[in-house]
């Protein structure tokens, strides 16, 4: 099973490029109030802390042989804007398998760098845009948080979380917008995994996975009290879905054009995503700790993205 093993890793890191919706995008006068400062305050905070959790399960098979993963992301993050810089670690556990990633990402003269470190090792890689730097961390830039036009938000009844309430909207966002927010992320994604020619199949693969998207519909929980975005959570199930029939029409096609036995095998395989499940916390907005960039990771050498080393 190490094609299905593979292939469950690359819907896990795309599902975690989705994450950059943790940061996208009859009511009484009171809760709009709260609304609207909530709003203002997260997308002009100068910094803020989040942690996310992503948990699903799949059933892929193959043939006569079939297998169910659980799935499992943690995510914590920090982020400053003035200077820009930012810190994530993720834990992505899947089919057996635990993998975790250290990033950080600042502005250095006119570009964006990230620095990563995985299996042990750090590597950095020089962006240009902002938007394809915060994504290959798994977390979205400041200019893409909940917008503030209180139009969009339907408010539903109060939601209680460990004994306390917290006011509660919709908030939808269309499958053009997520797809313009992952077009970044589709190409440094693509760089990253592979020398240049798999980094070319890895993105076609990603942009396919994207192609049919849907709409995916938030709950928006505010902290009354501190007049804060407390918690976001949304079911991925739908779109989760969508992309892996996407992707696995893509392999389809690719593998009748290689032929052999492994793409053979690759074409009679089906993945279906039974539960996919985010929730983002946020705080300490204006107040979060600072952090520095490890020397280590100071001193790694630039990744080579035309070839993958």
């Amino acid at each position: 099973m190490k094609a299905v093993k593979k292939l469950a890793c690359l819907m896990l890191c795309f599902a975690l490029t989705a994450g950059c919706l943790i940061g996208c995008g009859g009511t009484g006068a009171n809760d709009e109030e709260i609304l609207t400062s909530a709003l203002k305050s997260m997308n002009e905070a100068a910094n803020f802390d989040m942690t996310a959790k992503m948990t699903g399960k799949m059933s892929v098979k193959m043939g006569d042989i079939s297998q169910d993963m659980d799935l499992s992301t943690d995510i914590k993050g920090t982020q400053f804007l003035d200077p820009l810089k930012a810190k994530v670690v993720s834990t992505v556990k899947t089919a057996g398998t635990t993998v975790e990633t250290e990033s950080y990402v600042q502005k250095e003269d006119d570009k964006y760098v990230v620095y990563v470190k995985a299996a042990g090792t750090w590597g950095k890689m020089v962006l240009g845009d902002l938007d394809q730097a915060m994504a290959s961390t798994g977390m979205s830039s400041v200019g893409e948080q909940l917008k503030e036009d209180v139009s969009r938000y339907t408010k539903k009844d109060d939601v209680e979380k460990d004994g306390k309430k917290y006011l509660a909207y919709e908030y939808t966002v269309s499958g053009d917008e997520i797809k313009e927010m992952m077009n970044s992320a589709t190409s440094s994604l693509g760089s990253i995994m592979g020398s240049q020619s798999d980094s070319g199949e890895m993105e076609k693969m990603l942009n396919d996975m994207v192609k049919d998207i849907g709409d995916i519909t938030m709950t928006v929980l505010f902290d009354r009290e501190n007049k804060a975005v407390y918690q976001i959570d949304y079911d991925m199930t739908e779109m989760m879905n969508k992309m892996m029939k996407s992707l696995m029409d893509s392999i389809s096609k690719m593998s009748a054009e290689q032929g052999g036995e492994e793409a053979a095998q690759l074409s009679a395989m089906t993945m279906d995503v039974t539960e996919m499940k985010m929730v983002c916390n946020y705080s300490n907005f204006g107040s979060a700790s600072d952090f520095e960039i490890p020397k280590e990771a100071l001193e790694a050498k630039e990744m080579d993205l035309g070839s993958g080393e």
